[in-house]
């Protein structure tokens, strides 16, 4: 009977023994990959959000023009016949102001 519960007992531990170093690995796997799930959610979300705010200007720009004269004045520098733009831009690294882009010939 001695014999037979030591036999038991050394088979039960044969087999967790390993069975829990699996499961930890497993385990920590589990957590790493939770993780990364976690912060693909965030990305994902903040990319949606970008791409609903891009699908809101896409629309004001094929709507209304003044929209997309607006978006060029400011992507370009350009101003209107008469306009003064006022531009407090910091000093680069380098100490030298940043280029002056000057406005197109009228049209």
């Amino acid at each position: 009977m001695k014999l037979a519960n030591t036999i038991l007992i050394v088979i039960f531990l044969l087999v967790s023994i390993p069975s829990t170093f699996l499961f930890l690995g497993k385990y920590s796997e589990y957590n790493k990959l939770s993780t990364e799930l976690l912060e693909m959610k965030k990305s994902l979300n903040q990319q949606e959000k970008e791409n609903s705010s891009l699908r809101q200007d896409i629309e004001a720009l094929r709507k209304d023009n003044q929209m997309i004269e607006k978006k060029i004045r400011e992507r370009f520098g350009w101003c209107k016949d008469g306009e003064t733009i006022y531009r407090f831009d910091t000093p680069s690294a380098g100490g030298a102001p940043p280029p002056v882009r000057t406005p197109p010939p009228p049209l």
